[in-house]
């Protein structure tokens, strides 16, 4: 959920920014080898994006999705089952696996692991991740990201009226 994550901050600067001297018609999402991968997936959610932002940089991004449909994991689990793997693999790591949550109490499992997910301070989970390798990358989910950037670039649906710089070092 990490792109609803930014097109939330990028609405609470739409209805604050003007508060600090800013103008909600020059916003600028910058981003950086991951977050660079987050925004040029902007380009690609018009259902999300759209009037959230009006320029997108992009430094060190992976472009490859953005280029061709062949699917390339640098910037995104290829499946819900492979992220489902890993966020299983990594809660365990961290005292929040199935093991640890109490299943025997009615209520969702996800919303117990979250929970205790929740209550892991940041240096566990960062050395948890680091060990894993594990990433924070976007998954085709059907929904919210329906599929591959060039796909919906292909079909038209681009966040129309937005700038792109990109680069890499």
């Amino acid at each position: 959920y990490g792109l609803l994550d930014h097109a939330a901050a990028l609405k609470w600067v739409q209805n604050h920014i003007e508060a600090f001297g800013g103008d909600k018609n020059k916003v600028m999402f910058y981003g950086q080898s991951s977050g660079a991968n987050h925004a040029l997936w902007m380009l690609a959610l018009p259902d999300v994006f759209s009037g959230l932002l009006q320029r997108v940089a992009s430094h060190s991004a992976c472009t490859f999705p953005v280029y061709t449909s062949f699917p390339s994991d640098c910037d995104m689990e290829l499946s819900y089952t492979e992220a489902k793997v890993k966020a299983v693999a990594f809660a365990a790591m961290v005292g929040c696996g199935p093991d640890k949550i109490n299943n025997t109490a009615n209520g969702d499992h996800d919303a117990r692991t979250r929970d205790c997910l929740r209550n892991k301070n940041t240096f566990d989970l960062g050395l948890a991740a680091s060990q894993l390798g594990a990433t924070a990358r976007p998954v085709i989910d059907g929904h919210i990201i329906p599929q591959l950037p060039y796909n919906q670039f292909e079909m038209g649906h681009i966040t129309k009226g937005v700038d792109l710089m990109i680069g890499h070092n």
